[in-house]
Parts: structure tokens; sequence; C-alpha cells
């Protein structure tokens, strides 16, 4: 739990309360319980790989690399 606490802090969320797990946004003032914190959890640490699998696509459409490369790059970037 702390590193997921640490996880949300570094990404403006603040843990309002520990039972029933409850955050706060910081910004937006959005709130997320139980199940909900788990998904924001995950995508807060799938977001890098996104962004890299994106830049990769861009690249591959802008026929900055060829198929194998394309494939290759996704390969190396989802053993990460």
């Amino acid at each position: 739990m702390d590193r997921e606490r640490e996880l949300l802090e570094k990404n403006d969320w603040i843990v309002e309360c520990e039972s029933p797990y409850e955050i706060r946004h910081k910004h937006t003032d959005s709130v997320a319980t139980n199940h909900a914190i788990d998904s924001i959890v995950y995508a807060i640490e799938t977001q890098p790989i996104i962004e890299r699998l994106n830049l990769i696509k861009d690249a591959y459409l802008a026929n900055l690399i060829d198929s194998n490369k394309f494939i290759s790059e996704i390969i190396k970037t989802l053993e990460q």
C-alpha cells in the first residue's frame, strides 16, 4: 500500500481515508473509492508504456520505420 500511496501522491491524488479507501485528485476534486482506485493505479502505471507504443505507431505511420522495426519495437516495449 505504501508504494501505491506514493504513486498516487506523485500523480496529485490525496488519500482522504484508509477505510473505506478513498482518494481525491488535488486539482479536479475527482473522488475515487475501492476498485476505482485500482483502475487509477493501473492507468498511472501503464501510461509510460502506452505513450511509448503511441510513439512507435506514429513513427510507423509517418514511414519513419519499416514494419519489421515497428514489430520489434512493440515487442521490446511490451517485454520491459
